[in-house]
């Protein structure tokens, strides 16, 4: 029997001159759009780490503003 992991993530909606940035993963067949974001590692917030997936999936440092959502 597997063991459930849960795993906490951070995702950030950048939002500039109306505009929302979304990322576009997978392949031809299978394309997908999400927000800059991923896993929280171990003893971070989750402003650090919202901060951190931004600047790794993005290259762009950002400040975090509004706690939209938290879902369990």
């Amino acid at each position: 029997m597997s063991e459930l992991i849960a795993k906490m993530t951070a995702n950030v909606l950048l939002i500039e001159e109306g505009r929302c940035l979304v990322l576009e993963e997978g392949d031809e067949g299978d394309k997908k759009f999400n927000l800059p974001g991923g896993h929280m590692e171990f003893g971070e917030t989750p402003i650090a780490a919202a901060i951190r997936e931004v600047k790794e999936e993005t290259g762009y440092d950002v400040e975090v503003g509004d706690l939209l959502v938290v879902q369990a």
